[in-house]
Parts: C-alpha cells; sequence; structure tokens
C-alpha cells in the first residue's frame, strides 16, 4: 500500500511541476519574460586602447550548462598599461542580450572580480537611468607586474530590487563565467 502511495505522490508533483513550468506570464505578450533569467551561452569581452579595436576574447558554451564544456579564450594584457574601453557583451545562439541589458538597464548590473593580488584594476564606466552602476563599458589598467589569475563576470538580473552599492550577492545571476588571464 505505502508504495502506491508513494508513486501517487511522485505522479502528482510531476504534474504540478510540468504545469508549473509551462505556465505563460499574463505580462508575456511576445514570448519572452523579461523577469526570468536568460539563457547566455556566449560573453565577449572587446579591448580598445585610444578609440582602437585590440582583441576581443570569447566564453563559448554552445550547448549551456552540463553539456559539453566551454570553449574559453586566455586574456592576453600588457603590464602598465590602460585598456581605455573593454565592452562586455552577451548573446545565444538567438539573440544579442547586450541589446535587453541595456533597455532594462535599472534591472542589471555586471560585476568583475578578479583573483587577489592579480595586478589589475577595473572600473565600471556606464551607469543605467538612474545613475548606478551597469558594467556593460569598463577601464581595465594593469600594473608592471608580470602574472597570471583570472577575471570572473558576472550579470546579475535585479529587478526592483538594485541599489547603488550593490553586493554581488544580490539579485538573481544570469550568467557567472571566469576568464583566464596572463599579463605579460
Amino acid at each position: 500500500m505505502n508504495r502506491k502511495i508513494a508513486t501517487l505522490a511522485a505522479a502528482v508533483l510531476s504534474i504540478s511541476v510540468l504545469m508549473t513550468a509551462c505556465k505563460k506570464d499574463d505580462h508575456d505578450h511576445d514570448d519572452h519574460n523579461h523577469d526570468e533569467e536568460e539563457l547566455i551561452t556566449k560573453v565577449k569581452l572587446k579591448f580598445y586602447q585610444q578609440g582602437a579595436f585590440i582583441e576581443d576574447y570569447v566564453w563559448d558554451d554552445p550547448d549551456g550548462d552540463g553539456g559539453n564544456v566551454p570553449a574559453i579564450d586566455t586574456i592576453k594584457l600588457s603590464a602598465s598599461t590602460i585598456y581605455d574601453s573593454v565592452q562586455v557583451e552577451f548573446s545565444n545562439a538567438n539573440e544579442d542580450i547586450t541589446v535587453e541589458v541595456r533597455q532594462e538597464n535599472l534591472d542589471h548590473e555586471v560585476f568583475y572580480t578578479k583573483s587577489k593580488n592579480l595586478p589589475l584594476v577595473i572600473f565600471t564606466t556606464d551607469v543605467d537611468d538612474k545613475g548606478q552602476p551597469l558594467g556593460l563599458t569598463s577601464i581595465w589598467t594593469t600594473t608592471g607586474t608580470k602574472t597570471s589569475g583570472d577575471v570572473r563576470i558576472t550579470l546579475k538580473h535585479k529587478p526592483g530590487i538594485k541599489g547603488s552599492s550593490d553586493e554581488i550577492s544580490k539579485g538573481e545571476t544570469d550568467i557567472d563565467v571566469r576568464f583566464p588571464i596572463v599579463i605579460q
């Protein structure tokens, strides 16, 4: 008897999960719910010096979580150098998510976290419509030390809860990736 009850409970739970997963948001007029996390399969960093494009680096995971390991470029920067514009782009196979992040800038923020002791300073230069940090563009400055480490890039989705000095833990994570970095 207990086996029948357990089977029935599992069936009811499965049906309720399926119904919840298939539920459409009432505000979703174009089959895209802006309050849900985005599926992001590619992150690109584009480096510029004095307005001239230098190099781009890509983190690419076309099959998403749980499949094959992502292809990740190693960022190679010169020591004692200022990269006066670094732009981050987010996308998947079907769309440029960066456009949406710009449009919904009050609900998003990009965070950059470097390895401890990595001689690199990252300063975000763009802001949202209320003057709070956005992080799609930044300045990266290296010192004279040659070394290696990594840089973590985290896109947070914070609808209605974004503040001027938020911690990385606030909000939902749309994507969180690490790029290896070499300062030479």
